[in-house]
């Protein structure tokens, strides 16, 4: 979903970062994009405790710890 953000029409951008005046066309991607500011990571990687913004970036970050080594 964060990259789908970042690829949507500029048209239409309705919801607006209060910090930095970015906008957005759905009010998720605002919120994500607020969490940069106010440093807020709600989503914890129970296995090395790091945080992160966003759902996805969690399910990516969990692939290193799945990831084969050759």
């Amino acid at each position: 979903m964060v990259k789908h953000c970042n690829k949507v029409s500029h048209t239409l951008r309705s919801f607006q970062c209060e910090y930095c005046g970015k906008a957005f066309k759905r009010k998720y991607c605002l919120v994500v994009h607020r969490r940069i500011h106010t440093n807020e990571k709600n989503y914890k990687c129970e296995q090395c405790q790091k945080s992160f913004r966003a759902a996805s970036y969690l399910q990516n970050h969990l692939l290193t710890h799945t990831a084969f080594i050759e």
